[in-house]
């Protein structure tokens, strides 16, 4: 049996989805954006792509991860890959590779209402100390991701 690991670092979509299973388990989901710029043999332009993943966490972490996380914030995720049928609008069936995530950890610290910076989570037994993020520079709502 072989495991697809990996380990991706983008920008939040949007804010993470907590629910709860019939157990009593909470599991977060979110989208992580993935940009990267390739250079166009033809007409020798940069063009950007993007690429969307599906990241879930279950227990005590999808906890922290709904609390912690927001839309537009710069993140690293590391885990398995699992592949998920399901059936999109079209009524089309698809197959989409999510990742359950091990490990994440936030990439700037974002700024509380009182004016203090919260400590992001990073995993396990880590946590980062990333550079603060410059107050003001862009509303997050404007965000393309």
């Amino acid at each position: 049996m072989g495991l697809a690991s990996i380990t991706i670092a983008g920008n939040l979509g949007g804010d993470p989805e907590m629910r709860y299973q019939p157990n009593g388990d909470a599991v977060t989901s979110f989208n992580v954006a993935v940009s990267h710029s390739k250079k166009n043999q033809q007409t020798g332009e940069w063009v950007e792509n993007t690429n969307w993943y599906r990241c879930t966490v279950w227990g005590k972490r999808a906890e922290r991860v709904a609390e912690q996380l927001r839309k537009g914030q710069k993140v690293t995720v590391s885990g398995n890959l699992e592949a998920r049928e399901y059936t999109d609008r079209n009524n089309v069936q698809r197959t989409s590779l999510d990742l359950r995530v091990n490990e994440y950890q936030l990439q700037e610290k974002r700024e509380r209402t009182e004016g203090t910076y919260e400590a992001p989570y990073g995993g396990p037994d880590e946590v980062s100390d990333p550079k603060p993020v410059a107050a003001g520079n862009a509303d997050l709502d404007d965000l393309p991701f």
